[in-house]
């Protein structure tokens, strides 16, 4: 059974007025933001899923916006998601959603005892997310999590270029700043943005609006 991933609490986001649900800058600042930044900030590097569980196998089809691909990056640190669960004092990788393509639908680990586990998932580092949905056995319940982590009353934020943007993460957990919100057991805002290609754009932008 899948539950769209719009029923829980979404971490990582300076706001909840954008254009749509997965992306990292306001609305407000379309027409402020030079248009590679922008389109950069549809990517949901620091973004995170929360739930609670006590499904044995947890799944999860997901859509990107771009099916992006890059020749020195992983597709699942650019695409792909992945999935962590809190045991006692800290938060355990379980593993990462693998991407096929633009629409993808993975199981992500199965043969669990039925217990229930508070769950973070992380997005995709380099492409936007159209729709997500997370599978759960039948029989099991799927809840909104009970335990504060991370922390969210005090968001850090961090902004940076392509390295804060986490390229190239081999999975979206290994995004330093997705390292941080566990560690600290914070909530962190990447605001990463791809130097190079921020350059190029604007060189492109400015040739076409003299």
């Amino acid at each position: 059974m899948y539950y769209d991933a719009d029923q829980f609490p979404l971490i990582g986001k300076t706001s909840d007025e954008t254009e749509t649900r997965y992306e990292r800058l306001p609305a407000y600042l379309k027409e402020r933001c030079r248009p590679p930044v922008w389109s950069l900030g549809k990517n949901t590097s620091g973004l995170a899923i929360r739930f609670r569980t006590n499904s044995t196998a947890i799944s999860a089809k997901w859509e990107v916006t771009g099916d992006n691909r890059m020749n020195h990056m992983t597709e699942t640190g650019i695409k792909g998601v992945d999935l962590y669960a809190w045991e006692e004092d800290h938060w355990q990788p379980v593993k990462a959603g693998l991407p096929s393509g633009k629409v993808n639908e993975r199981t992500i680990i199965s043969g669990m005892t039925p217990q229930e586990w508070e769950y973070m998932m992380f997005l995709p580092l380099y492409d936007g997310v159209a729709s997500l949905s997370i599978g759960i056995d039948s029989t099991a319940c799927m809840k909104s999590p009970e335990l504060p982590y991370p922390d969210t009353t005090r968001p850090l934020l961090v902004y940076g270029t392509s390295i804060t943007q986490d390229g190239c993460a081999s999975r979206p957990g290994m995004s330093y700043t997705n390292i941080l919100a566990r560690r600290l057991n914070r909530e962190v805002i990447n605001l990463g943005f791809l130097r190079f290609a921020d350059k190029l754009y604007d060189a492109i932008y400015r040739i076409n609006n003299k």
